[in-house]
């Protein structure tokens, strides 16, 4: 079903929303689970970009984050994951 035969009364617009917004979100998960089928290693490498991104650049003061050559976090960089 699409997003536009999901409208049907005006009068109805919060129920509405909440159909359009569940139409949406299942087709948001059936996009990332293909995407994710396409190539389960590079969505764990772009996920764990993601996790670095948000870890190193969140906030506005300066932080450090000390990691053993070995961390499981660190595969990613190393090509191991």
């Amino acid at each position: 079903m699409n997003f536009v035969a999901a409208l049907r009364r005006p009068d109805d617009l919060p129920s509405q929303f909440r159909r359009i917004r569940r139409l949406a979100f299942g087709q948001a998960s059936k996009i990332y689970a293909d995407a994710y089928n396409q190539d389960p290693k590079f969505y764990d490498f772009y996920r764990a970009m993601q996790s670095y991104d948000t870890t190193f650049t969140q906030g506005t003061a300066s932080s450090q984050v000390i990691l053993s050559p070995d961390n499981e976090y660190l595969k990613q960089f190393r090509g191991e994951h």
